[in-house]
């Protein structure tokens, strides 16, 4: 075990270990940080292809492939409700199979107006 494998058991919470998604790369849940190459890959698009496509509905095929991995990972984890509530105040991610545009909807406008100061 690594000192790497070490810190990261210390930081993480335990809940974290039994999720769904545990050992599934961050690219899946972190649309802002990862994905173009990732869909295009999925896809098995071409350079072209994918820089043409990409112009036309990447919104939509991000959507696409986050409503896939909701339910394939999300929609049968057994901590999906713990994940929610550790996400709730993130500005980034899928957290308990919600976009950020889902949990800021799901926000009372008190909370609303705490999240967009933070």
């Amino acid at each position: 075990m690594s000192a790497e494998d070490v810190l990261d058991i210390l930081v993480r919470p335990e809940w974290q270990s039994r999720a769904a998604c545990n050992g599934v790369g961050p690219q899946h849940f972190f649309w802002e940080e990862f994905t173009w190459h990732d869909i295009r890959d999925k896809y098995y698009m071409t350079e072209k292809a994918f820089k043409r496509e990409s112009k036309k509905n990447l919104d939509v095929i991000r959507d696409t492939m986050q409503a896939e991995y909701v339910e394939e990972y999300c929609d049968v984890c057994p901590v999906r409700a713990e994940c929610a509530a550790a996400g709730k105040w993130e500005k980034f991610g899928i957290w308990g199979g919600q976009t950020l545009k889902q949990r800021f909807e799901a926000m009372t406008d008190e909370e609303r107006e705490t999240f967009v100061q933070l």
